[in-house]
């Protein structure tokens, strides 16, 4: 475990002098050429953004270990990291140039993008919600938990923010209907999300430039879906459950690029 931890804390530190190396450059470049909204290597913006999430993410996980895993700080750490992954992406995309194509296409697709980015963050929330409360195993059974499509639940419990690792806001153990509201809120959310995201990729595939993203995040979200279930049925293998949070960074980060491309329609038809 201690080489793990050292790992994750080295590859953390090259990702923070990687990032304060975008910030400088973008500083640099603003400062010989000035400032343009035409170029997005002088835009400072961005650059400070990532900077500033960096130093938030490194006192998070200083949290994390001093306060001994308390399911609040240690969900904000992936959220944090999360936020990390979308800037980047968007980012990337504005560096790239990325494009929606013709304006007037693009008017139905933007509120479901939003949409779908939107529920995208509240689903990861729940699932690192479901993480740091230990709770991914207590419904052994899928689609539904304990043989019941709504079990019974403490959800007020369950999602009471201020309180200890496996305990309720006065010091009790968390009850098993506690841990049953966090799984299977979760699983809600992620019927919803999916909804949204079919929809909005059924609305991209209507603008061509857009539909190898919009087939990119089908894909993502299939193998997503099919990482949970095995996460459930399988008694949560280690690597599913890596590849779980992997493929969730993956798939924010595509529904970011794609929010920015429809952001930045093209003069040319399409």
């Amino acid at each position: 475990k201690a080489w793990r931890e050292m790992l994750h804390r080295y590859l953390a530190s090259v990702v923070g002098v990687m990032i304060l190396a975008i910030a400088v450059q973008a500083f640099l470049a603003r400062r010989e050429r000035g400032p343009s909204m035409d170029d997005a290597t002088r835009q400072i913006g961005l650059p400070l953004l990532l900077v500033g999430l960096v130093a938030i993410q490194g006192l998070l996980g200083k949290w994390t270990v001093t306060l001994l895993l308390r399911p609040a700080v240690v969900t904000l750490h992936l959220l944090g990291g999360m936020a990390l992954v979308a800037a980047l992406s968007w980012l990337v995309a504005r560096h790239a140039g990325l494009q929606g194509g013709q304006a007037s296409l693009l008017r139905g697709v933007r509120p479901w993008v939003l949409v779908s980015v939107v529920l995208l963050a509240i689903q990861i929330a729940l699932g690192g919600w479901v993480s740091t409360n230990y709770a991914a195993l207590v419904c052994a059974d899928f689609p539904t938990c304990h043989g019941a499509w709504m079990p019974d639940m403490d959800i007020a419990s369950g999602f009471h923010v201020l309180r200890d690792l496996g305990q309720t806001a006065d010091g009790s153990p968390l009850s098993g209907e506690a841990l049953n509201a966090i799984q299977w809120l979760h699983r809600a959310g992620a019927l919803v999300t999916l909804a949204a995201i079919l929809t909005m990729c059924f609305r991209v595939s209507r603008v061509r430039v857009l539909r190898p993203l919009g087939n990119a995040i089908l894909f993502l979200l299939g193998c997503q879906i099919a990482l949970g279930i095995t996460n459930v049925v399988a008694s949560l293998p280690l690597a599913a459950a890596v590849a779980h949070n992997g493929v969730a960074a993956l798939l924010l980060a595509a529904v970011t690029m794609l929010n920015f491309a429809v952001r930045s329609p093209s003069m040319v038809s399409r």
